[in-house]
């Protein structure tokens, strides 16, 4: 047979209840007040050295088809293209969910190269500079990569903006990785 519950061990329980629903709505108010003044932007920065020289590095980054190779994407890939990369020039990004991004190459030279990628349509655009530094032994080369974007994911932006270097930055240590194989093999 069932015990009935006193009416003080109800009210007791009913209080516990309260203190730890307005315990969670406070907490969740002050996340909300501390992401409205958190950043929404975000910086990106990996390099490394590959034991190629500079011109050989530029040379092998100045041309579109050669971004399938060493571009890494997560669940996707850059289209393939013979062109040389041309300021202007935009190349799609195909995902194996069917959507599509995009790449559009900005300025291009010697020293490196502009590019703003728009991960997905109606993202916002995230741009990119690669940076190369011949080194003094004169057969290496330091590539530097670094993006800056803005996040607009509602109420979350904030708070992925302050791990954006953790979460995108092994992709771009892996598209560097890979960079660097293609060229010293």
């Amino acid at each position: 047979m069932l015990k009935k519950e006193s009416p003080n061990h109800q009210h007791n329980a009913l209080y516990q209840l309260r203190k730890v629903t307005r315990l969670f709505a406070l907490v969740v108010v002050v996340l909300l007040v501390v992401g409205y003044f958190l950043p929404r932007s975000y910086h990106i920065e990996r390099s490394l050295v590959i034991d190629v020289p500079k011109a050989d590095v530029a040379s092998f980054l100045s041309h579109a088809s050669n971004l399938t190779t060493w571009l890494y994407v997560q669940k996707g890939q850059v289209e393939s293209s013979e062109q040389a990369l041309s300021k202007g020039l935009v190349l799609e990004i195909l995902y194996d969910s069917g959507k599509k991004g995009s790449i559009q190459i900005g300025e291009l030279g010697f020293e490196g190269y502009q590019f703003t990628v728009v991960p997905k349509a109606g993202q916002h655009k995230v741009s990119n500079e690669i940076q190369l530094e011949g080194l003094s032994s004169g057969n290496k080369t330091r590539v530097s990569w670094s993006i800056d974007g803005e996040l607009d994911a509602g109420l979350l932006s904030p708070y992925l903006a302050l791990f954006a270097n953790d979460i995108a930055g092994a992709n771009f240590e892996k598209s560097l990785s890979l960079l660097k194989g293609e060229l010293e093999n």
